[in-house]
């Protein structure tokens, strides 16, 4: 089965901005793309799409297609994952809304969006809408949820030092790490987050 995550990126303003960085998370290097045994048409357009080059959007449809086709019927159902909806540049959109028009593809989407925001009907018909209300959690449970998933092993060095640090950078983005107060001394929590370092046109 195929699960493809697709979400706001820092570069949101760059046309299919959010694509590039969910080709970037599914195939991280160019090895692991060439090891997914795709068609050779559909590795050329993601690996042009996952580097940030220029794809012709009617190929992306099709290689978009192409997969998620791949990864359905008998060998499992592929899940697409549209995180934080709103955040997802137009682009992006357009390019989904296309593919989920093919009336064989067997796929299920699963959308996060705020509450006051609505899903266009271009990329879902409304018939064919669920939605599930997770109300907030309680601060308890945040802070539990957020030691899990952001807390650094015992003797993490960028906690220890308690100051921002820089770990990545690949112009026009950088990684940055702040630690962050925590009431257990031994579970240190760090928050990281990608930023835009400079325009992109």
């Amino acid at each position: 089965s195929l699960l493809l995550c697709v979400s706001e990126s820092a570069g949101s303003l760059r046309p299919l901005g959010s694509m590039s960085l969910a080709a970037r998370r599914m195939w991280p290097t160019p090895a692991a793309l060439q090891e997914a045994g795709l068609p050779a048409t559909v590795q050329r357009c993601l690996a042009a799409l996952a580097s940030g080059a220029a794809v012709q959007r009617a190929d992306l449809v099709e290689s978009l297609s192409s997969l998620l086709r791949a990864h359905g019927g008998a060998s499992g159902r592929a899940v697409l994952v549209l995180e934080e909806l709103p955040e997802i540049d137009p682009a992006s959109l357009a390019v989904l809304a296309e593919v989920l028009m093919e009336p064989e593809l067997d796929v299920l989407v699963l959308m996060t969006l705020p509450l006051d925001a609505s899903v266009p009907a271009q990329l879902m018909p409304a018939d064919q809408l669920h939605e599930l209300y997770l109300p907030p959690l309680p601060m308890e449970d945040r802070m539990s949820v957020a030691q899990a998933v952001l807390s650094l092993p015992a003797g993490s060095e960028i906690a220890q030092r308690g100051r921002p640090e820089l770990l990545d950078e690949v112009s026009p983005l950088l990684l940055l790490a702040v630690p962050l107060p925590s009431a257990a001394a031994n579970c240190p929590i760090v928050a990281v987050a990608e930023f835009l370092t400079e325009r992109v046109d």
